[in-house]
């Protein structure tokens, strides 16, 4: 639990997108002091149900790296990345979905 909140210091900004039968879409944008060296950088990230309802449970983490042209937005309209991510849940295998912009 507090390796999770070390995280949500770090992070500059956070809105919600969409909800989608119990998980959640965030638009998030990570400081430029995290020390990675990159500077201020943003992504849209998906958490499963379980998430919420298994808070020390530690889940797998799948990048969804967009081409050119593209936005990481194409990762959830076309791509359909939270449906997927909600058939991945219900079957047992629950994974965080990031896509960086």
């Amino acid at each position: 639990m507090r390796h999770r909140r070390r995280r949500q210091k770090r992070l500059h900004r956070a809105d919600t997108v969409a909800l989608v039968t119990g998980s959640i879409l965030l638009s998030i944008s990570a400081a430029a002091s995290c020390g990675s060296g990159f500077g201020r950088s943003s992504a849209l990230v998906w958490l499963p149900p379980q998430y919420f309802q298994e808070p020390k449970t530690r889940f797998r983490v799948v990048y969804l790296f967009h081409g050119s042209p593209g936005v990481a937005k194409d990762w959830y309209r076309g791509g359909e990345a939270g449906r997927i991510g909600l058939q991945l849940s219900r079957e047992g295998k629950p994974a965080i979905l990031v896509a960086p912009r």
